[in-house]
């Protein structure tokens, strides 16, 4: 039971007799196990109240903004409307980074492990990034991918570990100057991929830190609270955890960003 629940898997209530010498043990495991059902139940019932309660009246606003005809506004009320429109935009945002986190903590299913190689998924991540870079107008920002894991095949859910990379991705795509690399490698039996940036890194003080919810860094260079909801890094290492693994996060040696 305890091996079940440092798996991510909610533990059985125990069942013994009273007469057990182990039946105290028993009661106040069986205790906690009751404590974690309640705690989880909260939870997804948060979860259910901010996807409908606050989905609800934001897509209403959203109608009513869109029913506004902008070329009869004066440039003020353009400009008030475009900051409405843009703070409507964030809030939903927000919600679904929200939700998504809330998916990923109540994560108690057994992981869909399949074999399969790292390469084809750096390269559909490599054509995602571009097409994503060329929408935001910087195509100067490029991704470059090296896969030296010479064929092996490795076993995990591709779609979490995907979705890991994407976010990490994105979090390096916020500070890069010009490039990102991906790298997958072996070393010391431990399948390894390491993403490198030639932005400004990030502080060894804070290394720790960014991997906890809600954590954003703060851009120095242009003085401002960077963009996102602090969520990203925290989804990789829960990620990472559920995988047997862990994050790092070092100094680049070529590109002399962050790792």
């Amino acid at each position: 039971q305890t091996q079940s629940s440092g798996q991510h898997q909610l533990p059985e209530v125990l069942t013994l007799s009273p007469r057990s010498t182990l039946y105290p043990l028993a009661r106040a495991f069986n205790n906690m196990v009751y404590r974690l059902r309640d705690l989880i139940a909260s939870h997804q019932d948060m979860t259910n109240a901010v996807s409908h309660e606050l989905r609800t009246p934001l897509a209403r606003m959203k109608f009513a903004l869109a029913l506004i005809d902008a070329e009869k506004l004066d440039d003020r009320s353009q400009k008030q409307l475009q900051s409405l429109s843009l703070d409507v935009h964030e809030m939903e945002s927000l919600i679904h980074s929200l939700l998504n986190y809330a998916g990923f903590e109540q994560h108690t299913r057994q992981l869909q492990i399949k074999k399969g190689r790292v390469g084809n998924l750096l390269e559909n991540l490599q054509e995602n990034f571009c097409r994503t870079q060329q929408q935001k107008l910087r195509p100067h920002l490029q991704l470059e991918i090296q896969d030296l894991s010479a064929g092996v095949e490795f076993e995990c859910e591709w779609k979490l570990i995907e979705t890991a990379l994407q976010n990490v991705l994105s979090n390096a795509a916020k500070f890069a100057a010009n490039r990102i690399c991906i790298e997958a490698c072996i070393e010391k039996n431990q399948f390894q991929i390491r993403v490198d940036d030639d932005g400004p890194g990030i502080p060894i003080e804070e290394r720790q830190r960014v991997l906890e919810s809600f954590v954003r860094l703060y851009d120095e260079q242009n003085d401002i609270q960077t963009s996102g909801f602090g969520l990203g890094l925290a989804i990789v290492k829960r990620i990472m955890q559920w995988h047997q693994g862990g994050v790092n996060i070092e100094q680049a040696p070529e590109l002399g960003g962050a790792r």
